[in-house]
C-alpha cells in the first residue's frame, strides 16, 4: 500500500537531476568531459570542447526507470588552466549525493548547492565565481 503523498510513476515521471552550471567568473570554461554513471541525459548531453557562456548552462540526467538510478560527472577546463569536477549520485531510496572540486586553479572558486531534494526533479547547482567576491571559503581539503 502507498502512503497518501507517494505515487507510481509513470515511464515518463522518472527520477531527473537537473545539472545547472553558472559561469559568473570572468574566465572562459570549456567543457572537456561529461559522462553518465547510471541513467540517460534527456537533451542536449555535455559535448566536449563546447565553451560555456557566462550565465547558467544545464543538462538533465534521468534515470532509465521509475526505481533506477542517476549519476555522472562533468570536467570543466579554465582557459587559464586547472580543472573543476562536477559529480552527482541518486538511487531510489537513497539521498541524492553532489561533489565539486576545482584542481590546479585558485583564479577560480566553486560553490554547489542540491534544492528540491524532496521531489523526483531535484537540482544541482554549481557556480564558478572569481575569488574575493565570495568572502568565504568552504574549507581547504588540499
Amino acid at each position: 500500500m502507498t502512503q497518501p503523498n507517494e505515487k507510481t510513476l509513470a515511464a515518463d515521471e522518472s527520477m531527473a537531476i537537473t545539472i545547472t552550471i553558472l559561469n559568473s567568473s570572468s574566465a572562459q570554461l570549456t567543457l572537456a568531459d561529461g559522462e553518465l554513471t547510471a541513467g540517460a541525459w534527456r537533451g542536449q548531453p555535455p559535448v566536449p570542447g563546447i565553451t560555456l557562456p557566462a550565465g547558467a548552462t544545464s543538462f538533465v540526467n534521468v534515470s532509465q526507470s521509475a526505481l533506477g538510478g542517476a549519476g555522472g560527472y562533468i570536467t570543466l577546463t579554465p582557459a587559464g588552466g586547472g580543472s573543476i569536477s562536477m559529480s552527482w549520485n541518486w538511487s531510489s531510496g537513497q539521498p541524492l549525493i553532489a561533489y565539486g572540486n576545482t584542481a590546479g586553479t585558485s583564479a577560480l572558486v566553486l560553490s554547489y548547492a542540491v534544492s528540491g531534494v524532496s521531489t523526483f526533479h531535484p537540482t544541482v547547482t554549481y557556480v564558478i565565481t572569481d575569488p574575493g567576491g565570495v568572502g568565504e571559503q568552504s574549507g581547504d581539503h588540499g
